[in-house]
C-alpha cells in the first residue's frame, strides 16, 4: 500500500511541476500535454482495480469477520450466500478472460472456514452456449491456478 500511495504522490507531483513549466501558447499543444498527464495520474490511481480485474488475488482482497461456523453469527444461509456471490465473481472474471457471455458459464463454488480465513475448497465449472468452444483443460488450469483450488469443468452439467 505503501508504493501505491508513492507512486500516486510522484506521478501527481510531476505532473504538478510539468503543469507549470508548460508554456502558455499554443493553447491546443497545452492541452494536449495536460490531457496527458491527467491520464499518467489516473492510470496510476485506478491500477489496484485493475489487477483486481484481472483476477490476480480476488479472494486475498476479501476480509471476512472470522466466525466459527454453527456459533449464531454465522449460519448456513449465510454461507450459502456467500457461496453465490463468489460464484458469480468467478463467472464474471473468466468470462471477461475469455470473452464469452458470463451467462455461458456455471460456477459452483464450495466455501471453508480454515484456521480462521474463508477459502475455495472446490470449484466446478459448467460450460453451455459459446463456452463449450472454449478450451477445457485451459479453462481449468487457469481456475485452479487463478483461484488456488481444485477445479473441474463439466460441459451441459455432466
Amino acid at each position: 500500500m505503501g508504493e501505491y500511495v508513492r507512486d500516486l504522490l510522484l506521478a501527481s507531483a510531476i505532473a504538478v511541476l510539468a503543469g507549470l513549466l508548460l508554456p502558455q501558447k499554443p493553447e491546443r499543444t497545452r492541452r494536449l500535454i495536460e490531457l496527458a498527464l491527467s491520464l499518467l495520474v489516473l492510470t496510476v490511481l485506478c491500477r489496484p482495480l485493475s489487477s483486481g480485474l484481472r483476477g490476480e488475488g480476488i479472494l486475498a482482497q476479501i476480509t471476512l469477520p472470522s466466525y466459527q461456523y454453527g456459533d449464531g453469527l454465522f449460519t448456513q444461509e449465510t454461507l450459502s450466500e456467500m457461496e453465490r456471490a463468489v460464484g458469480e465473481g468467478v463467472e464474471q472474471d473468466l468470462a471477461a478472460h475469455y470473452g464469452v457471455p458470463a451467462s455461458c458459464i456455471e460456477a459452483s463454488v464450495t466455501l471453508a472456514l480454515q484456521e480462521e480465513e474463508l477459502t475455495l475448497s472446490s470449484l466446478t465449472l459448467t460450460l453451455s452456449g459459446e463456452g463449450l468452444l472454449l478450451d477445457h483443460v485451459a479453462v481449468q488450469q487457469y481456475a485452479a491456478k487463478t483461484y488456488q483450488t481444485y477445479c473441474e469443468v463439466k460441459p451441459y452439467g455432466r
